[in-house]
């Protein structure tokens, strides 16, 4: 599962416990406080995501190069939130590169079912 997503989870079960809270446990307060924390975490994300990044700022955060995010702009595939001599693209249109670690994570997991690190702990404990 990707961070966003994990996010968005964990969002979800805030607001799900917040109505729980309420409804079954009388503390309208209590679910008050936590709605406007997720409410405040949803708006923060929201900002970050708008953040226009140049060029050089955006690879760092992508994994992609400078050149590649100029053409991918260029192509008209990224909004160029900038001016044409110095464009810029939102931090939340970024695409990212898959690292090579989280590559070989999860194909292990796919093909094994259990992480390496896994299996040899449980080779050395078996009896």
């Amino acid at each position: 599962m990707q961070f966003a997503e994990h996010l968005a989870a964990r969002l979800e079960q805030w607001r799900r416990e917040a109505k729980e809270l309420s409804e079954r446990y009388s503390q309208p307060a209590l679910a008050s406080l936590t709605l406007t924390h997720v409410d405040e975490i949803e708006h923060d994300l929201a900002t970050l995501a708008d953040e226009p990044l140049s060029l050089k700022d955006a690879a760092a955060v992508s994994g992609y190069s400078a050149d590649h995010l100029g053409r991918l702009v260029k192509a008209g595939t990224l909004e160029n939130v900038g001016t044409v001599a110095r464009p810029k693209v939102r931090r939340g249109d970024l695409p990212t590169k898959c690292r090579k670690e989280d590559l070989r994570e999860s194909e292990t997991r796919l093909s094994l079912g259990s992480t390496r690190m896994q299996i040899a702990r449980a080779v050395v404990t078996a009896k």
